[in-house]
């Protein structure tokens, strides 16, 4: 199971420390929208953490920070 495009995108920006509102505005979301996706990310990761997530990502190669 891979991430999509823009499950890819929210995660690389929480990897750079950025809030959910943040990353709503910078992909052009809505914060509800960027925690959606951070919902799936952490369901198919197995994880409730967004640095647990972050760092799953980057050790399968979903994400380069």
């Amino acid at each position: 199971m891979c991430l999509t495009k823009r499950e890819s995108e929210v995660l690389l920006w929480c990897s750079r420390g950025k809030s959910n509102w943040e990353i709503g505005k910078i992909l052009s979301i809505s914060e509800h929208g960027a925690e959606f996706h951070l919902r799936n990310i952490f369901k198919k990761l197995d994880t409730n953490s967004r640095v647990v997530a972050v760092v799953k990502a980057v050790q399968k190669g979903w994400i380069q920070p």
